[in-house]
């Protein structure tokens, strides 16, 4: 079992996250999930995926949150990420650099790309 790997306050941390959605306020919801929930999530998840098969690339398609992207990059931790946008999901695309930055562990290349 690996849910002693979360921290004491995370149903704090959970119920202040989905108050800020039930409030509509999505990007203060969102900038906390990846200060406050996200951080708290990581050690049990790679904890889980401890003994998984090392991946040396990842290509990954963007859609309108950067959560799903972030995420896997961060718990499979692959050599190279390509990530895949549009012109819809380039907005977000600064988001997502500076969340890897925030959770790399190692210093992997990243290719973004709207092709």
């Amino acid at each position: 079992m690996t849910a002693y790997l979360l921290p004491l306050d995370y149903n704090i941390r959970f119920t202040n996250w989905t108050k800020l959605l039930d409030a509509n306020e999505y990007i203060k919801a969102e900038t906390y999930y990846f200060e406050k929930i996200m951080p708290s999530i990581l050690p049990m998840m790679r904890a889980k995926i401890l003994n998984m098969i090392k991946w040396e690339g990842l290509i990954s398609l963007l859609g309108f949150t950067p959560e799903t992207v972030v995420l896997t990059a961060s718990l499979l931790e692959p050599k190279h990420i390509i990530v895949l946008y549009t012109k819809e999901t380039e907005k977000i695309l600064g988001t997502v650099k500076k969340l890897f930055a925030l959770f790399s562990k190692k210093n992997r290349k990243h290719l973004f790309s709207s092709r």
